[in-house]
């Protein structure tokens, strides 16, 4: 338990929309989930991905030097690297910033224990103490990673650095109980109330996700801020802002915020570089901005503080 590790993909400094104060941003490997409108597609898999930034590549061949399973050649088309994935392990021998000094590649997640990445979070504690900030996990999904993700938190919370996740709740309760005791602020998507629109959304039904944000709350006594992702059109309804408010109101105000967050499209360049193809992110909208206030009156009734983020 003490060389706990995990696998992360970024740790992002200098945050502000993560929590309170200004934040540390843990970004763990790994998601049960499959939105269609991922930001982080590469945070799915739990393990280390090869990304391809093609418009950075100048063909200068470095790459094809360094793979050792000889899976990269310069295309006489682009004149630009092109990678066989079928044979391509992801170990990041071609990423390196000495291989490709112009960034065309990089390798998204790594391996790391608790104690480095706890190193690497007190580094910026002048800032959270400044601000009533601290550190965030967030992925991917957390609970992906439980012992990982609770150690470190643990070891934060013993050093004096007040502790977040960022968490879509859907996970064996045993995983998420561990890592909510050590949470002091849980913040918990919402995507939508209906399970069988949920499902067709993000690949598995609400009920776990529902149930387990009501045990949080009745077992742990933990307050949370609920975090409504927004695309037009697909859960931005009047009837479904409702539900979430009487959602909200049901868990005898322990919901401190409601975040409503408007749909962006930075997913789509993060899937080309994946390799992965767009399927319907790219036809997206984001809600107008009168509406969401619209919404945010909605919200009110809860009891709860509501922002759009």
């Amino acid at each position: 338990m003490e060389h706990e590790k995990g696998t992360v993909f970024n740790i992002q400094k200098f945050s502000i929309h993560d929590g309170p104060g200004i934040r540390t941003t843990v970004f763990v490997k790994g998601c049960p989930l499959r939105c269609k409108w991922c930001h982080n597609p590469e945070s799915n898999e739990i393990f280390p991905q090869l990304m391809i930034h093609s418009k950075l590549c100048t063909g200068c061949g470095s790459c094809v030097k360094i793979c050792p399973g000889q899976c990269i050649t310069i295309s006489p088309e682009t004149k630009k690297a092109f990678t066989d994935t079928s044979r391509c392990i992801n170990c990041g021998a071609c990423a390196s910033e000495l291989v490709c000094e112009h960034g065309a590649r990089s390798l998204a997640g790594y391996e790391a224990t608790a104690e480095e990445i706890l190193d690497e979070v007190v580094k910026d504690r002048i800032y959270f103490k400044s601000s009533g900030g601290g550190v965030t996990f967030s992925g991917g999904e957390p609970l992906m990673q439980p012992r990982f993700t609770s150690q470190v938190m643990r070891k934060c919370r013993e050093a004096g650095i007040s502790t977040a996740v960022e968490t879509c709740g859907y996970a064996a309760w045993e995983s998420a109980e561990m890592v909510f005791k050590e949470s002091d602020y849980i913040l918990y998507d919402i995507k939508h109330m209906d399970t069988d629109i949920h499902k067709e959304l993000t690949g598995v039904g609400n009920e776990r996700i529902l149930e387990n944000l009501k045990r949080t709350v009745k077992e742990l006594n933990k307050h949370v801020w609920l975090r409504l992702p927004l695309i037009s059109g697909i859960n931005d309804s009047a009837v479904e802002i409702e539900a979430v408010t009487e959602l909200a109101e049901g868990l005898d105000g322990h919901v401190d915020q409601i975040w409503l967050l408007p749909y962006h499209n930075m997913g789509l360049s993060k899937l080309e570089a994946l390799r992965l193809p767009d399927q319907i992110m790219s036809r997206f909208q984001t809600p107008d901005q009168g509406y969401l206030e619209t919404l945010k009156d909605i919200l009110k009734k809860s009891g709860a503080e509501v922002k759009i983020g």
